[in-house]
């Protein structure tokens, strides 16, 4: 897209989601309506998590990070509702969300021994993503300030490489090369820089939000506000709603553009990055019905396009499996589903 014309559709939608987003995706939230939606997000992420569970020997480890946040994230669901356990509709969810997190628990056990053994270097060098519990993001729902939305710098699609990225994660890890590691935590100014300027857009976003959210996690918090000090930036919670804010900038343009193909598997990514901070506007109504619609009957997401023609970045992360599915694309529709049911949920208990 031309540069201008690119910056004036970022531009407009910018100002309209600052200060007319109401008017544009009505609320409905009629308990039918909730109802209903409850139970098919429950049902597509069954059918994906059994998919998973039916390919593990053939997950990569990109793919257990979705079954690992989806294990974690209904394990904080549980708890904190576990005072709802009453006979009745909402005691059967619960039992549902159960069954999923034992579900998910199981494929990650599983996975993580493929992927050990599979991608030994890999693994070795940001396995500690995998761990159980590592991705117990605990935040309350909350909305996003688009006041923070900007323009991104230019129409360049991405700023950060998958190995940028990874390179900066093995160095919060120690587990880069002998030559540069140093101890635990260490955040180099090259990597802060990177992994937390703004006016990035599309994946070179969620890789900051990514970067950030391992980062807490691991135990970085102390080092990392001590970056965050350095650099004059006000803080990490700050940071993330920034960069979330402009995530969703993203998702309505690929939500205006009706999807194009190339960008449904980033979308469900931004869906699942942000909805792990507790960000409930990333559970748009009139966003789970494409999701759903995408998936197979099998369970999976399969590519809709020819991935090298139309791929907006070269996916290390994607492995293809049986009946052509994608590993990536099917984690990253769990994890989007799994906010869904969280934020769905959510909405009818407190009614």
């Amino acid at each position: 897209m031309h540069t201008l014309t690119w910056l004036l559709v970022v531009g407009i939608s910018a100002v309209v989601l600052a200060n007319n987003f109401s008017n544009r995706l009505p609320e409905v939230n009629t308990a039918d309506f909730l109802w209903n939606n409850l139970r098919r997000s429950l049902h597509g992420l069954y059918k994906a998590l059994s998919f998973m569970q039916r390919n593990v020997q053939d997950l990569n480890l990109d793919a257990v990070i979705g079954t690992v946040i989806v294990s974690g994230q209904f394990k904080l669901l549980l708890k904190h509702h576990e005072h709802l356990r009453q006979p009745g509709a909402v005691n059967d969810v619960l039992a549902q969300i159960q069954a999923l997190q034992q579900l998910a628990e199981n494929v990650s056990n599983e996975g993580r021994v493929v992927v050990e053994q599979a991608e030994p270097d890999y693994y070795k060098k940001i396995g500690s993503i995998l761990a159980d519990g590592f991705w117990e993001l605990d935040y309350n729902s909350r909305n996003l300030d688009y006041s923070k939305i900007v323009l991104p710098e230019s129409d360049k699609d991405e700023a950060i490489s998958e190995t940028d990225s990874d390179d900066c994660l093995s160095e919060l890890f120690n587990t880069g090369p002998v030559s540069v590691q140093t101890h635990p935590c260490n955040i180099s100014e090259k990597c802060w820089h990177i992994m937390t300027k703004p006016r990035y857009q599309l994946y070179s976003l969620t890789h900051e939000i990514f970067y950030l959210e391992i980062g807490q996690q691991f135990g970085c918090s102390e080092n990392m506000e001590v970056m965050v000090q350095k650099n004059r930036q006000t803080s990490i919670d700050e940071l993330q709603s920034s960069l979330c804010a402009n995530v969703f900038r993203d998702a309505m343009i690929i939500f205006e553009g009706m999807f194009p193909d190339d960008q449904q598997d980033l979308f469900m990514e931004q869906i699942t990055l942000c909805g792990l901070l507790g960000f409930r506007d990333f559970a748009q109504p009139e966003w789970l019905e494409p999701i759903l619609s995408w998936q197979e009957e099998s369970g999976c997401y399969k590519a809709t396009v020819d991935r090298k023609a139309a791929s907006i970045r070269i996916k290390r992360e994607e492995a293809v499996l049986r009946g052509r599915c994608l590993a990536h694309r099917t984690t990253v529709a769990a994890g989007a589903l799994t906010h869904f049911v969280r934020h769905i949920f959510e909405t009818i208990i407190a009614e």
